[in-house]
């Protein structure tokens, strides 16, 4: 993700990312035996439109970056995947700690055949990409540790929305139209899911006071 970002145009990088929405759903299904019917195929199919009007993904030829951000929403939906799994047994805590753990070893000794000392600005934002970082982890855990899998998926979606808020915040730069229509048809689609997901299923059986119990 960090090499697609650094050369590769954000907006087909994002939206190649958000690939991830879609693999997540069948892997679901394979390796959790989730069962994803068709209204939540078609949402999260409408999402990933949403995306795609967002984005509106350019003309640039596909190089080793894009190819990395195609492989990082592949990536990303195994990681979801895992946490899931790991969520039977393991704290939300220990999975972050032993995330960044490893991450640090993996990373060790590329930063130090590159390592250049930083500023004291630099400093500063590489702290609080940890906090912002280890934050964000410890939520994604969570929820995917307390929510299913298939339905959590969509909901990435809004995370393209906080980057045009932060985006005209800190940068100025004003949403276009198409931002606000994929806004618009990501919300829907992922409230949609949720609304659903709250509504007991009319088919099911009622269950008995010694099930209950």
């Amino acid at each position: 993700m960090v090499y697609a970002i650094a050369h590769a145009p954000l907006a087909d990088v994002t939206a190649l990312t958000f690939t991830k929405q879609l693999w997540t759903v069948p892997l679901a299904i394979v390796l959790l035996g989730e069962v994803v019917g068709w209204r939540r195929w078609a949402a999260v199919s409408v999402g990933f439109l949403g995306v795609l009007i967002m984005a509106r993904p350019g003309d640039a030829a596909f190089d080793w970056a894009l190819a990395a951000a195609l492989g990082n929403g592949f990536l990303t939906a195994w990681v979801a995947i895992v946490l899931k799994q790991l969520s039977r047994t393991e704290r939300p805590e220990t999975m972050v700690f032993y995330f960044g753990f490893f991450s640090m070893l993996l990373m060790a000794l590329p930063a130090m055949l590159n390592w250049t000392w930083p500023s004291a600005w630099d400093w500063g934002i590489v702290i609080a990409a940890a906090l912002l970082g280890t934050f964000g982890q410890s939520f994604s855990v969570r929820g995917w540790a307390l929510g299913d899998a298939s339905a959590m998926a969509s909901f990435g979606y809004v995370y393209l929305i906080h980057v045009a808020i932060l985006g005209f915040l800190i940068f100025g730069e004003v949403p276009t139209v198409w931002t606000v229509l994929g806004s618009a048809v990501i919300i829907g689609s992922t409230l949609y899911i949720a609304l659903r997901d709250k509504r007991p299923s009319r088919t099911a059986p009622a269950a008995s006071p010694a099930a209950a119990e």
